[in-house]
C-alpha cells in the first residue's frame, strides 16, 4: 500500500504538488510523515517512488515532517521544488528535479528561530513581476520568509509580533493571487494562538505586511 510502502509505518501525507521534472516532463510530489521517507514523487500520478533517505538526511531526526509542497522557478528561469518541513536540522529543501533533493542550511533556526517549523510554501511575484517564494512558519523571531530563487531566504522582520502577536502565533498557509483591481497579492493565514489578527496581506509579498483588523474575533469569532 501506499502507506506502508512508500513512507512506512502509520504514515500521513500533508502536501501534494504537481509540476514538471529537471528535462520539463510531468510529475507530482507528495510530502507528508514516514517512518521510510517524508517525499515521494510520480510521472503519472499513480506509481509512487519514495525519494531514499528524504527524512534523517534532508530535515533530520525520525519524527520529521513534511508539509509543504511547491513548484516554480529560481531566479534564473529553472524549474525548481521547494519542500518545507518540521525537523531537526533543516525545515527547507529544494530541487530542481523534484527527485533529488537538497536541504537548506540555517532554514530552521537562522531564518525562523527556535524550533521553528514551515507549514506553507508558495511561489508567485513581487508587485513588480519578479519571481519570489514565500514560506510561512512557527518560529520564535519570524513567521514568514521570503526568496527570489528559492534556494536563498531572509526572514521577514517583525512578521511575528507586529503582524500576528502572541508568543505562540505561526503562519499555517500563504497564498499567490491577485486583487479586484488585478493587482498582485499575497495573503497570509495564521494560527488560533495568533492575538491581534489571524489574516495579513502584502502587494510585494516582502515589505508592507499588514495585519487584517478583525479577522480575528470578528470574521471567524
Amino acid at each position: 500500500s501506499s502507506q506502508t510502502t512508500i513512507f512506512g509505518g502509520n504514515s500521513s501525507v500533508y502536501a501534494v504538488g504537481f509540476g514538471q521534472d529537471g528535462a520539463g516532463n510531468r510529475l507530482w510530489v507528495a510530502g507528508g510523515f514516514g517512518t521510510n521517507a517524508v517525499l515521494a514523487y510520480s510521472y503519472n500520478g499513480t506509481t509512487w517512488t519514495a525519494v531514499a533517505s528524504s527524512q534523517n538526511s534532508l530535515f533530520g531526526g525520525t519524527t520529521s515532517t513534511v508539509t509543504s509542497v511547491a513548484y516554480g522557478q529560481d531566479g534564473a528561469g529553472n524549474r525548481l521544488w521547494v519542500a518545507g518541513a518540521a525537523g531537526t536540522i533543516s525545515a527547507l529543501a529544494y530541487s530542481y528535479n523534484g527527485t533529488n533533493w537538497i536541504a537548506i542550511s540555517g532554514s530552521k533556526t537562522a531564518l525562523f528561530g527556535g524550533n521553528a517549523e514551515v507549514s506553507s510554501v508558495a511561489y508567485g511575484q513581487d508587485s513588480e513581476g519578479n519571481r519570489l517564494w514565500i514560506a510561512g512558519s512557527q518560529g520564535d523571531n519570524a513567521t514568514l520568509a521570503y526568496s527570489s530563487n528559492g534556494t536563498n531566504w531572509t526572514s521577514i522582520s517583525g512578521s511575528k509580533t507586529a503582524l500576528f502577536g502572541g508568543a505562540f502565533c505561526g503562519v499555517l498557509s500563504v497564498a499567490y493571487g491577485r486583487d479586484s483591481g488585478g493587482n498582485r497579492l499575497w495573503v497570509a493565514g495564521a494560527n488560533a494562538f495568533s492575538t491581534t489578527a489571524i489574516l495579513a496581506y502584502s502587494s510585494n509579498g516582502i515589505t508592507g505586511w499588514t495585519p487584517i483588523a478583525n479577522s480575528k474575533t470578528n470574521l471567524f469569532g
